[in-house]
């Protein structure tokens, strides 16, 4: 990772945490090479370097906004970086925060860059790649059994590859479902494969919808009344438990918070507000349809700077779902879900559930869940 100090120092804390550090490396640059526009020597020359020693198949090069300001190329850049060292494949990626309002954010070209190594010339129909989120859904979702049952013999996520060889082996995939926004455009540049949106979603119907798609496109039917019937029963269980009890929703837990919202208030849930960092295309009719129902419904953007000063002033829940919630509302009860990790489906909406009742029996410390998700405020 090529940065300033401050973004080196958040970058590797979190690394740490997470258990990765010992696959980063910084080059932190400091106010003359930036000011004198050779930073990119020292980020050759530093990518070189663990090239040389390690002899990685690839090496990922982030580079933040502070590099601009010297006039590094990417291009450039990665054609240096490869010239010297042919036998390791290199990309380049941006970390800059002043893309994320422009057509191709830093988390969309990532998606473009990772999935543009794949070949997918030779494709076989019983391979499925899920892409876009930061993790596969967990073992214990419905998913893999209905798709092993109409004959697809592996299912493939970023997260489950042990190799490299192993996430070139991704390219053989004749179906990609495409679990995030931030892969859509991705995606639709795989000419080769099908690709089927099954976007982040907590409303049993859609689930529904989600797997009538995609029986279609795989040309098969799916038996889901066990799982639909089990996800029903969650959420009849815990819209009682919470009946007298605000909610407030976030998009630290889910990337369609308005999704997440709509949903439960269809599911009988008292929502006062949701706080978000951009409104999608996806989520506008979300949006609207809540301000009808909800008129009094509190709407926050987590990108206002005016934000910062805002902490304990918007409102108070009984129950935050999603960090950036709990962390403005003070709430007392904060579930622990992030950016939808590991949920997919009626075993999402069933460990939604499941969260927010722990949330309800056993109250769990704000920061203590910061931590134990490897997030740095």
């Amino acid at each position: 990772m090529a940065s300033s100090n401050a973004c080196g120092r958040h970058i590797s804390i979190s690394a740490h945490l997470a258990g990765y550090s010992d696959r980063m490396s910084y080059y932190v640059m400091d106010e003359s090479e930036v000011i004198l526009g050779v930073a990119e020597d020292g980020v050759v020359e530093a990518a070189s370097k663990i090239i040389r020693s390690r002899r990685p198949r690839i090496l990922l090069i982030y580079v933040c906004c502070s590099t601009y300001i010297s006039g590094l190329d990417n291009e450039r850049l990665r054609q240096r970086v490869k010239s010297e060292n042919s036998d390791t494949e290199v990309l380049v990626v941006d970390m800059n925060p002043v893309a994320a309002d422009t057509h191709n954010p830093p988390a969309v070209a990532t998606q473009k860059k990772i999935l543009g190594l794949l070949d997918f010339t030779d494709v076989r129909d019983d391979i499925v790649n899920l892409i876009g989120s930061d993790a596969a859904p967990d073992a214990e979702c419905e998913l893999y059994p209905l798709l092993k049952g109409c004959g697809v013999k592996e299912v493939k996520h970023l997260t489950l590859c042990r190799t490299y060889d192993d996430f070139l082996r991704m390219g053989m995939a004749g179906t990609n479902l495409v679990l995030s926004v931030k892969a859509m455009s991705a995606a639709k540049e795989i000419s080769n494969a099908r690709h089927i949106p099954l976007l982040p979603t907590y409303s049993v119907d859609r689930v529904k919808d989600h797997y009538r798609r995609l029986s279609e496109s795989l040309g098969v039917s799916f038996d889901l009344d066990k799982y639909a019937k089990s996800a029903e029963d969650h959420v009849r269980k815990v819209s009682d438990m919470v009946k007298g009890m605000t909610v407030s929703v976030g998009s630290m837990a889910t990337e369609r918070p308005f999704d997440l919202a709509r949903s439960l208030v269809n599911y009988g849930f008292d929502v006062r507000s949701v706080f978000h960092s951009g409104i999608s295309k996806s989520e506008r009719e979300d949006l609207e349809y809540l301000q009808a129902r909800i008129p009094d419904l509190k709407v926050y953007d987590c990108g206002d700077p005016a934000m910062s000063s805002m902490v304990g002033k918007c409102g108070s829940v009984d129950i935050a779902i999603g960090f950036n919630a709990a962390y403005f509302t003070m709430a007392q009860r904060s579930v622990d879900i992030v950016q939808d990790r590991g949920l997919f489906g009626f075993y999402g909406i069933e460990r939604l559930m499941d969260k927010i009742e722990e949330s309800i029996e056993s109250p769990t410390d704000f920061h203590r869940q910061v931590e134990n998700a490897n997030l740095v405020i």
